[in-house]
Formats: C-alpha cells, structure tokens, sequence
C-alpha cells in the first residue's frame, strides 16, 4: 500500500500547508478590494498557484485514504485488532458499533480467532472504550474468552502500542476500524512494527460523519508527511 510516511520530508512544503490553511482565505479577500492594478493581477496569480499547489496535494494524500477505506487482505491470521472510538457514558456511539458490527463477522468467520478491543476512558466517558466494546459484543452473542481487552490508550498509536504488547510475538493482525480511519492505522503498524494481514473497514454511515472524517484524515496524512514521527 502506498504511505506517505514512506517518502522524504520536504521541507518546502509545510509553507504550502501552513499558509494554505491560514491566510489563503483572508488574503483572497483582501485581494477582492484592491482595485484592478498591475499588483493585484500579480497577487491574484500567485494566490492561484498557491491554492492550485495546496488542492493538489490534498488530492494526492486523499487518494490512499479513500484506497485503503476499501480494505485489504494479505494473509490470513487468527487475531483482529478492533480500534475503539468515542462513547457516551457506557454506550457505544453509532461509528464504533459499526466497527464492532464488522467485529461481530469476523469473529463468526474465524472460530478459533480471538479480538483485541483497544481503547481507553476518555473526557465524558464512565468506562474504557473497551469495556464498552466488550459488553456490546457478549450482549451480541461474542464469547468473551474470546476478547482481549486493552484499556490504556488515548490516541491511535497507543491502540497500536499497547495492543501490541497483549500479542504473541510475531503475530500479524487485521485491523478493524472505521473507513476513513484504515490508512492512518495501517501506517501506525508499520511505523510500530505490527504486521499487518488485513484491514477491514467498517463503513461510516452518516454523510456528514464521513465528509468530515475524511476531510480530517487527508490532512492528518499530509501532517504525518511533513512530521512522521507525530503521535496520533
């Protein structure tokens, strides 16, 4: 699969992204006062070039994005990795059910597989993300000797990290995660030396949910580009 993380920093290009995203839109509107000079004509070209160069690398880190929402499987292994995602109170959210409804089929595909639900107690939340996920499987049916439980981390690469650890050494793993979320995870593996036999999306249902995440994805990849050691 193709990773950002993979190519060279280039430097140059954190001035496209920082001021893309800060002052493109305060300077076009300023430019749209200026009466019709020489000056402005220039402005407006360079202005141009910047917005051209910034839509065209969110075009380039959007498309590994979208690639990998579609899942992939290079080996067959008997441990999923389920990322967790934001509860309210006890309750799974909408996005993380779905990821756990894929959990649900795995598990049921694989009857010797076991799952490591991954995720910890966040603001709002009265238990670890992976409590919750557990106590939403059972309810579904799961075997719960089935489910391992990791109940530390706070951020993508902690459920990479200390899932990691749960794990028989050398044990290569399916990631399950929502869509959108299937590059960045698979990226973290790599950097976190996990093996990777398959990421398997849950798709994001809502339109708005997944416009944003997406949009928020491409922007965290380019970000990794630029800084590949950022921990998120």
């Amino acid at each position: 699969m193709f990773s950002f993380s993979r190519l060279p920093t280039p430097v140059g290009y954190i001035v496209f992204v920082v001021l893309v995203s800060a002052i493109v839109a305060a300077i076009w509107l300023v430019c749209g006062r200026i009466r019709k000079t020489k000056i402005r004509r220039g402005v407006r070209m360079i202005i141009s070039i910047v917005v051209a160069v910034a839509l065209l690398l969110f075009v380039v880190a959007l498309v590994p994005v979208v690639n990998a929402a579609k899942g992939a499987t290079y080996a067959d292994t008997d441990y999923a990795l389920v990322l967790g995602n934001q509860i309210k109170g006890t309750t799974p959210t909408t996005m993380l059910t779905e990821r756990l409804s894929v959990a649900i089929d795995w598990l049921d595909s694989h009857p010797n597989g076991k799952a490591v639900l991954s995720g910890g107690q966040g603001k709002g939340e009265d238990i670890a993300e992976a409590e919750a996920m557990y106590a939403w499987l059972v309810q579904q049916g799961a075997d719960g000797d089935r489910l391992i439980l990791e109940v530390k981390s706070t951020s993508t690469i902690e459920n990479v990290r200390f899932s990691k650890a749960l794990l028989p050494d050398n044990t290569a793993v399916a990631i399950i995660t929502s869509d959108y979320h299937l590059k960045r995870a698979y990226d973290i593996c790599l950097r976190e030396e996990l093996a990777v036999a398959a990421i398997i999306p849950a798709k994001t249902t809502h339109p708005l949910l997944a416009a944003n995440n997406y949009i928020r994805e491409t922007l965290i990849a380019l970000y990794m580009w630029v800084f590949p050691n950022y921990e998120s």
